[in-house]
């Protein structure tokens, strides 16, 4: 065990203080990170696209490329397409299908019964 003459007592305590801070405004900005990913989610936008996107800016740009490729590659191997000009294809058929998407769900009117009914047979021996 150190000799507390080696070291003072005070000053690692407020080393400790600093992490146990440092821990608390981390917890805080995770907790704002998921509500942003929330708000996000509810207009509309596709949050793991937008975590892959997170992730691909994190990296610099050469590391970008080399990640882009190896994808590539991968993607080669295992039969997946991953052309991008199939996909701007595939974009612009959907928009020429004109097909509307709706502004907002509707709500439900109809009210579902959760409670099941019984039998007649079942319901008649329960009342004898």
């Amino acid at each position: 065990m150190p000799n507390t003459d080696s070291f003072s007592k005070k000053r690692l305590n407020s080393l400790i203080a600093r992490v146990q801070n440092v821990d608390e405004e981390i917890k805080e900005k995770k907790a704002d990170i998921k509500e942003i990913f929330t708000e996000a989610k509810d207009a509309g936008f596709n949050v793991k696209a937008m975590r892959e996107c997170l992730k691909l800016l994190r990296l610099d740009p050469e590391d970008q490329k080399d990640h882009e490729t190896n994808m590539a590659i991968y993607k080669d191997a295992l039969g997946i397409s991953g052309d991008q000009g199939d996909m701007l294809d595939e974009l612009d058929a959907r928009k020429d299908a004109k097909v509307e998407t709706p502004k907002a769900l509707a709500p439900v009117k109809k009210k579902i019964n959760l409670v099941k009914k019984q039998p007649a047979m079942a319901a008649e021996s329960a009342n004898v």
